[in-house]
């Protein structure tokens, strides 16, 4: 049988166990505090109505007050005044139904800056008591600051992505889920919540593509941007052209593990760069009918004048064969008209460059009479000319226009000659010109008793290379607008009311004339 041990003994005993409890108390205790200041959270009582009873010291050290300030209602009074009616209703209406009560707002601080704070509490009853209320406040100024910051970037990142038309995506390698912008939707009509899988992606993308666009993301260089362009099924089936500009975030061994980035349509680029292309063909062949233009321009104005000179040396070449010693002035002058049309042939070879560029000839004061007489006696060199009656009213010879010789000779010889051809099965074929003065401008007009325009639009007459002679370039008519225009006149066609063709023109009066 064991004896008890002596009473000194069992007292000791107690008391080393007492001081144990009193240290793991003072730990746990410490604990706590510790726990809560690294929590950032005060705990409290509060009675049935919401009256403060009772809070941790920590408020105080935070508050920068005495606790007696946030007992009763004193925490409520210390509310921001926008958020205070609002705290207040929640508590009565949590009071009122005994529910759980959780409520963001702000409280002010001993230095006047105001705090958020999260206030959670739950009724709860000890026996023989009114209910009480226990709760935590929970310090999340911090994270109210960063969320207002988040929502406030992501506003300005949804403006941007609209703004700029893009579509803006995160994919997740790792997980293989993609996230699209909302102009995910506006660009290729699809459902946003159908979307969010890389296969779902992969599966759109036009299939002669795919190969070359899985090989552009696996050769990009690491920390370069990643560019590349392919085609992708809209939802109504359609591809359109698409350009991706991403940034790769890659992880251990440089893998790949995030890709964000932006997706363009590149649509209305490229119907404008095929637009661009077009516009540069046919400029490429406009160009090319301009040359085209200019040298048939050329060879049609040269070939009257080197015309009339071999007609003039071969008439002198007759009559020295003829050995008529009476012949000699005839010979002189058919040599005079030769040297004449030979001089005239380098004139236009000048006049056509002005032409082709836009500029102007050399202008001076020109008798009407004399350039339609001089394109009269040209014309009829020709043997269909000379059986043309060709009327110059002698008005002419009274005014003077502005403009270059040559080529006020080659209006009326240009107009000359095609109704001569005109008038090849006419009987008794006649050309009539005329004029009248209005205002600052003489207005000819060349009236033949031909068969006139036919079927045909006399305006159409007017292009280059329109012609309705078998052997014509379609020229001449064009090249009379030219010059007439750059003189500042104009011309115009209208069939004859007695029947033929009618043209008129117009050319500016010198100061004296007018």
């Amino acid at each position: 049988m064991v004896s008890a041990p002596p009473a000194s003994v069992a007292c000791a005993a107690s008391a080393e166990e007492i001081e144990d409890s009193q240290l793991r108390y003072a730990a746990m205790e410490e604990l706590y505090r510790f726990t809560m200041r690294i929590n950032r959270q005060i705990p409290f009582v509060a009675d049935a109505s919401g009256a403060l009873l009772s809070i941790d010291p920590i408020w105080a050290e935070w508050r920068g007050a005495p606790l007696s300030a946030a007992l009763g209602f004193g925490l409520l009074d210390d509310a921001h005044p926008l958020d205070r009616a609002g705290a207040s209703a929640a508590w009565d209406e949590a009071t009122r139904h005994a529910q759980t009560f959780l409520h963001d707002y702000r409280v002010r601080m001993a230095d006047g800056a105001y705090r958020w704070f999260r206030c959670a509490a739950e009724q709860y009853r000890v026996a023989g008591e009114a209910p009480r209320w226990r709760g935590v406040l929970t310090d999340i100024d911090e994270l109210c600051h960063a969320r207002t910051a988040a929502q406030a970037s992501e506003a300005r990142f949804r403006t941007a992505t609209l703004a700029t038309r893009d579509v803006i995506w995160d994919l997740d390698l790792q997980t293989e889920t993609i996230i699209f912008s909302e102009c995910l939707a506006t660009a290729f009509g699809y459902d946003m919540s159908q979307t969010n899988a890389l296969a779902w992606w992969r599966a759109h993308i036009h299939r002669d593509d795919v190969d070359r666009v899985t090989a552009s993301f696996r050769s990009s260089p690491p920390g370069q941007r990643w560019l590349c362009d392919w085609r992708m099924r809209r939802a109504d089936g359609h591809y359109i052209h698409i350009q991706a500009r991403a940034f790769i975030e890659r992880g251990a061994g440089g893998r790949p593990v995030r890709v964000t980035g932006a997706l363009a349509d590149l649509t209305e680029e490229r119907a404008t760069q095929r637009k661009i292309e077009r516009l540069q063909s046919e400029m490429a062949d406009s160009s090319r009918s301009g040359a085209a233009a200019a040298f048939a321009m050329l060879s049609h104005e040269l070939n009257q004048p080197l015309t009339s000179l071999a007609n003039f040396v071969r008439g002198a070449r007759r009559l020295l064969d003829q050995g008529d010693p009476e012949s000699r002035d005839r010979i002189l002058s058919a040599m005079d008209a030769a040297a004449t049309s030979a001089s005239d042939a380098g004139a236009i070879v000048h006049r056509l460059n002005d032409l082709v560029s836009h500029g102007e000839g050399r202008l001076s004061a020109q008798n009407l009479g004399e350039a339609a007489n001089d394109a009269r006696a040209l014309t009829c060199l020709d043997t269909a000319g000379a059986q043309v009656r060709i009327e110059i009213a002698d008005d002419l010879g009274d005014l003077e226009v502005i403009g270059d010789r040559v080529q006020i000779r080659q209006i009326f010889l240009n107009l000359f000659r095609n109704a001569v051809e005109a008038l090849e099965h006419t009987t008794n074929p006649r050309v009539s010109v005329s004029v009248e003065s209005t205002g600052d401008f003489a207005c000819i007009a060349v009236i033949d008793n031909g068969p006139g325009f036919g079927a045909g639009t006399p305006e159409a007459l007017f292009a280059p290379f329109t012609t309705t002679k078998a052997s014509g370039v379609g020229l001449g008519l064009s090249i009379c607008r030219m010059i007439i225009e750059s003189n500042g006149g104009h011309i115009t066609a209208e069939p004859h009311p007695a029947g033929g063709a009618a043209f008129f023109f117009t050319m500016p009066l010198t100061e004296t004339t007018a």
